[in-house]
């Protein structure tokens, strides 16, 4: 049994879920599972793969947590204690052999490629790192299909995304700057909107954040450039679709970002990203081909 936990925001749980899905490609339907007791439905709009994507899997229960992982959700009852006796019991002993855990959300295990197939494994982490997944894009792709765009205000932003030379920016501030994550500045941007004005001609801008105050700061306002400000709460994930929608992509340190730029069907896309990392991270968030600023 292989069982996969999904938290945080949809760019969070999009990496998981590639994760599940490359293992599923690798090693065989067998006993999949996810763990949704980490979801908080107060934060990040809760569980979104399953209202945006529509995926539906099998769901562990609490005694395959408490018996395979090392972590317990408040979710779950006495979930707090499991974790504190699961402490206690690794200083004495080790990790469980079942458990797979990524303190660093970027970090690369090889061990996921050799995985015994007779055993059970429990994974907790973002799995932020595009090489648990670059063997199954296809699949990745076939899955993260995003639903048809119906509101008026987004239609005419799909409209002028397709209609011109349109390249996405994001910019991600808001729950940063609590978390003390290293916010992308002016710097950055003016370096990555040069670079593509250098090699396109009539770009067209569009700005997609959680932060449209700080954001006027980091980038400002330019000719041809508009601010998508539209998209909030539950319908927060049709920026991800819009950007993904454009020409060419100019990313935030944000997992929310990456799935915007990786999931731009255009085979001649520009795709910028920042060297910057989040956190105690080691690796920033990118993938094949694209440019590292």
């Amino acid at each position: 049994m292989y069982i996969v936990a999904i938290e945080g925001g949809l760019g969070n749980q999009m990496f998981q879920y590639a994760l599940f899905i490359s293992l599923k490609e690798r090693y065989g339907d067998g006993l999949m599972k996810l763990d949704l007791s980490f979801i908080n439905p107060f934060m990040h709009n809760g569980y979104e793969l399953q209202r945006v994507f529509g995926i539906q899997q099998p769901l562990c229960t609490k005694w395959e947590v408490i018996r395979y992982s090392e972590y317990c959700s408040k979710n779950i009852a006495f979930g707090s204690l499991w974790t504190f006796v699961w402490a206690v019991r690794r200083k004495i002993f080790g990790r469980k052999k079942s458990m797979v855990y990524q303190a660093d959300s970027t970090q690369y295990f090889p061990l996921c490629e050799k995985l015994d197939k007779n055993r059970n494994y429990y994974f907790k982490g973002v799995w932020a790192n595009y090489r648990y997944f670059k063997e199954c894009e296809s699949a990745i792709r076939n899955i993260f299909i995003f639903p048809e765009i119906s509101d008026e205000k987004n239609l005419k932003w799909k409209e002028m995304i397709e209609q011109t030379n349109s390249v996405s920016i994001h910019f991600r501030g808001g729950d940063y700057y609590k978390e003390n994550f290293e916010i992308i500045g002016e710097k950055y941007y003016t370096k990555a909107v040069r670079l593509l004005k250098e090699q396109f001609e009539e770009l067209c801008f569009f700005i997609f954040t959680d932060d449209p105050e700080n954001a006027k700061k980091n980038i400002g306002t330019f000719d041809d450039c508009y601010y998508v400000d539209n998209n909030k709460g539950s319908s927060s994930y049709i920026d991800m679709q819009l950007m993904s929608l454009c020409k060419h992509n100019i990313m935030a340190n944000s997992t929310f970002s990456f799935w915007g730029a990786y999931l731009n069907s255009n085979r001649n896309k520009v795709v910028i990203g920042p060297r910057s990392t989040v956190g105690k991270c080691s690796e920033p968030y990118w993938f094949e081909g694209m440019i590292l600023l």
